[in-house]
């Protein structure tokens, strides 16, 4: 009886630590292979820089809608001021104008319908947005080219990084280079905006950017 007691024992013991080994051998698989700290932390890298260039081209645009009450009608280029003078306009149908609000555009003219003399027409709530600026995207490349590591000091970047402006068909409108290591782990990312630039047209662009 006391021969079985110390086999049942000793049985209960090997199961605890087979079951002890199998679970350690499972964390390890964990930790070798998937790794989930190490990709929290390489998300967060292509985070940080992507949020820092973001910041960096994006601007706050102001925008006013005006509709004139018929084709024979104008608006008052002079109620436009009150937002500020640097704007422009953009013509978006035949009664409807859209007034963008930024320094990136010219002090404002005159509206191009201000050869008609009619003054019927109704202005629209003012609001904001924050929008991707092709001439910052611009300002961004040639930093870049000209003074790299102070850019990543103004940025707050701590690793390498280079970034492509593509457009919708897959060509590059604006991109930077940069030798890339051989073997090292390259995080990217492909972001779809909005940009307008200084004359008031809006286009869909991809951000490409790569960080390591």
């Amino acid at each position: 009886m006391k021969e079985k007691i110390k086999n049942k024992n000793a049985q209960g013991h090997i199961e605890v630590m087979l079951s002890f080994t199998i679970f350690v051998g499972f964390l390890l698989f964990i930790l070798i292979f998937l790794n989930p700290f190490a990709k929290t932390k390489s998300d967060q890298v292509i985070n940080n820089v992507q949020e820092s260039i973001i910041n960096e081209i994006s601007g706050e645009i102001g925008k006013l809608s005006i509709i004139v009450n018929t084709t024979d009608d104008c608006y008052d280029g002079s109620e436009l001021i009150i937002y500020g003078n640097k704007f422009i306009e953009k013509s978006e149908a035949p009664r409807k104008y859209t007034i963008y609000y930024n320094n990136v555009f010219g002090t404002g003219g005159t509206p191009s319908c201000s050869a008609k003399l009619a003054r019927n027409y109704s202005i629209g709530t003012y609001s904001k947005e924050e929008i991707i600026i092709y001439e910052k995207i611009q300002e961004l490349k040639t930093n870049y080219t000209n003074n790299y590591e102070g850019l990543k000091t103004s940025l707050g970047i701590l690793n390498e990084f280079v970034f492509e402006l593509k457009r919708i068909d897959g060509g590059v409108e604006i991109g930077v280079n940069k030798n890339i290591p051989v073997g090292i782990e390259v995080e990217a990312a492909n972001i779809p905006m909005r940009v307008i630039n200084s004359k008031g047209n809006i286009s869909e662009y991809i951000l490409n950017i790569k960080t390591w």
